[in-house]
């Protein structure tokens, strides 16, 4: 079995691959060639617990993970965990990787295929709201399906978005980023805007005449009581395009404008509709929300496990 932990996985991350799985992984859901029970939430006050397991080109996939908001405020990972990938035909043991940070590359690789298919082809400038791991890798791995010719990002912890520039540098070498102090600014300064926030509330203003004509890619909101988006913005769009069908009962972001008859539910569309040709987005404004799924670990840990033997990365051991 190959153990990877968090650098033997960036050393085996080619990001055209990354995308190409995650764009495979949307072609399996299509097709109806795999298999995903619904993930276990654990709840225990501040401590989530998921259990995600998923089946598809022969290989078994299961991850664990354990969110904690309050983590971040500690200095600590908010999110830890583990991948465990397996063959179907004998159930071999193949890999073992942290769960960080293929979660990170993943959901970064899930947005950066949604600005890839949505955004308007001259799109050059991106804002993102809310500097932690996760916004850094969406901006990492947007950068690998967009020239991007200015990125926006704001926060409110100021030494925590110096950190995060020095490591968004590292990722996109020559990168020029700006902070911005205020929220409006980012909307109007950006063609498409990134929320990476565990907010309950809104964290873009409720103008519409800032809102309008640009591409939002919500990756943060993951419960019904969650919302990044402004509730004004959905009287500007026609549809919402999501990974998941379940998206509407997981995310605010989603179920509140249902629930007060804004959208209807044939409004939400899957993306895996727009990659194939299925559906055509004609709306200027629109909006893109994750809330995830197991098949898409599955595709990418089976792509970074393939890279990983190539280039002899990892420790081999047998349990």
């Amino acid at each position: 079995m190959l153990i990877l932990n968090s650098n033997d996985i960036y050393k085996a991350c080619y990001l055209p691959d990354i995308i190409k799985a995650i764009e495979n992984a949307y072609f399996l859901q299509t097709n109806n060639k795999y298999v995903m029970p619904d993930r276990l939430h654990l709840n225990i006050q501040d401590n989530i617990q998921l259990v995600m397991p998923s089946a598809a080109e022969g290989m078994f996939c299961t991850k664990l993970v354990t969110i904690n908001q309050k983590n971040a405020s500690r200095n600590l990972p908010v999110i830890n965990g583990s991948v465990q990938l397996a063959k179907q035909n004998d159930g071999q043991l193949l890999s073992l990787m942290n769960g960080s940070a293929l979660t990170a590359i993943r959901t970064g690789a899930v947005g950066a295929v949604a600005v890839k298919y949505l955004a308007d082809e001259n799109s050059r400038t991106v804002g993102l709201i809310g500097t932690g791991i996760q916004g850094l890798h969406l901006l990492w791995l947007i950068s690998a399906v967009r020239q991007v010719d200015q990125y926006y990002i704001f926060n409110y912890k100021t030494e925590q978005t110096q950190k995060f520039i020095l490591d968004l540098e590292k990722k996109i070498p020559g990168v020029k980023v700006e902070v911005v102090n205020d929220k409006e600014e980012l909307v109007k300064l950006s063609d498409v805007i990134v929320t990476a926030t565990t907010s309950p509330d809104p964290v873009i203003p409720e103008k519409p005449e800032i809102l309008r004509g640009k591409l939002y890619i919500c990756m943060g909101s993951f419960k019904p009581v969650m919302g990044e988006l402004p509730r004004t913005i959905y009287s500007l769009v026609k549809n919402i395009f999501v990974d998941v069908d379940y998206a509407s009962k997981e995310s605010g972001d989603v179920s509140w404008p249902l629930e007060n008859k804004l959208l209807k539910n044939e409004d939400i569309i899957q993306m895996s509709e727009v990659i194939h040709g299925e559906f055509e987005p004609t709306h200027e404004t629109r909006i893109f929300k994750s809330v995830g799924m197991a098949l898409f670990d599955l595709m990418v840990s089976n792509t970074i496990y393939k890279s990983a033997l190539d280039s002899k990365i990892g420790i081999d051991i047998c349990l």
